[in-house]
């Protein structure tokens, strides 16, 4: 299983490196997972990977600019990086673990998209009925 380890910055700072290592899966290493909406269009935006650009969505983009640590490298496990998209085989073969991959992870985040105004609106609705 292979992990991306995203560098450390904050959200000011445009550039976006990480580095993949293998971790075998039940290894215990800890990593966390990240699930996300790929979003509109192809791949747009330029991140570092292993020292070489790497294209990935945007949406993928500011989910990384916002998920990374300011003080140490984040280990996360997202497929867009961590699976080869150009090698059908290893893809089916990745889907197929998914399951395992989130329930070994250590946390796993949801990323939808940057806020709007109208999520406030949207959150307090799904509260109300919570509540209700």
């Amino acid at each position: 299983l292979n992990i991306q380890d995203l560098q450390e910055g904050d959200t000011n700072d445009t550039t976006i490196r990480c580095s993949l290592e293998y971790c075998p899966l039940d290894s215990g290493s800890g990593f966390g997972a990240l699930s996300y909406v790929w979003g509109h269009g192809s791949p747009s935006s330029q991140i570092i990977v292993d020292g070489q650009p790497f294209s990935v969505t945007d949406n993928l983009c500011d989910a990384l600019r916002n998920i990374r640590s300011r003080w140490k490298k984040v280990k996360t496990w997202i497929d867009a990086i961590c699976v080869n998209q150009k090698d059908a085989e290893e893809k089916t073969e990745r889907v197929w673990m998914m399951r395992n991959i989130y329930s070994q992870a250590f946390q796993v985040l949801i990323w939808m998209g940057q806020a709007s105004p109208r999520d406030a609106t949207g959150l307090e609705f799904a509260g109300e009925l919570w509540a209700s």
